[in-house]
């Protein structure tokens, strides 16, 4: 696709499109087009087995009961923005997608992921942006620019048996700063809580924000910033981060973080920053 318009666009509900493994290729990130865009009339539209690269935005979804199997996107400016409410991902891939790679807004209410991967993008590889109800398993965010996964302005979401290491940042940020956790509040921005982060629910198994120092090297594994409360965080482990591997900007406050494995923690509550108020 060498125009600046949408390639694919779906306005109609109960849409079935099964690539059967072909690639949309568009002529880079600098134009505006998209390479499916799923109108907010269409809805219970299913993408399946199909990869989008080069464009502004992978695959834009504003329909509502969204689902995808077995999608990727490659090399976007985004990959899968994600606007209707009970978008469904399954065996979500996202490789060097330059601003996000898969972005959910304050619209996709109640958006579901299992086994997503976003890898590679300058910015955040998954990012929650104002987004309420929603439920990830099973997710790996690695080597991206700044954050593995990014809560921003995000509350009552539950992320469990994730992996997010090597990132430029912070493994897994809640606050609003784009350079990561400096302490400060969102304000006049809503804050990120209510949300639980936690080891996998069905395999037994800790969550995992460690630094491997290739390719990037992770200050944090994870940051809860200044204001941003009510959050839980368990079953995870985190080493080797070069500044530390939990860090709450409000003291714990009402977070609480119990049965983690942490070898260094700020503020310092041991190895498994226990911290229950």
């Amino acid at each position: 696709m060498s125009s600046s318009d949408t390639c694919i666009d779906i306005a109609a509900d109960r849409v079935i499109l099964d690539g059967a493994s072909k690639t949309i290729k568009g002529p880079g990130t600098s134009t505006s087009n998209f390479g499916i865009l799923v109108e907010s009339t269409a809805n219970k539209v299913i993408l399946e087995n199909i990869t989008v690269e080069d464009l502004s935005q992978g695959v834009h979804v504003d329909g509502p009961n969204f689902s995808a199997v077995g999608l990727t996107t490659t090399g976007n400016k985004r990959g899968t923005v994600i606007n209707g409410a009970f978008a469904f991902l399954i065996d979500q891939t996202s490789q060097g997608d330059n601003l996000a790679g898969i972005p959910a807004n304050a619209l996709a209410t109640d958006f579901v992921m299992v086994a997503g991967a976003a890898t590679g993008a300058a910015g955040a590889g998954i990012l929650l942006n104002g987004v309420n109800g929603a439920f990830i398993e099973d997710a790996t965010a690695e080597g991206n620019g700044k954050f593995g996964i990014w809560l921003k302005s995000a509350s009552n979401n539950a992320i469990d048996g994730f992996v997010a290491e090597s990132n430029g940042i912070v493994g897994v940020y809640l606050g609003c700063n784009t350079e990561g956790p400096n302490g400060t509040t969102c304000a006049p921005e809503p804050f990120s809580g209510g949300n639980s982060l936690s080891g996998s629910v069905y395999g037994a198994k800790n969550s995992v924000v460690s630094n491997t120092g290739s390719p990037l090297n992770q200050k944090y594994g994870v940051a809860v910033d200044g204001g941003d409360l009510h959050n839980h965080i368990t079953a995870t482990t985190g080493t080797g981060n070069t500044l530390e591997d939990a860090v709450d900007g409000n003291g714990c406050g009402s977070n609480r973080w119990f049965g983690n494995s942490f070898t260094n923690s700020s503020p310092a509550k041991g190895a498994g920053f226990f911290c229950i108020n």
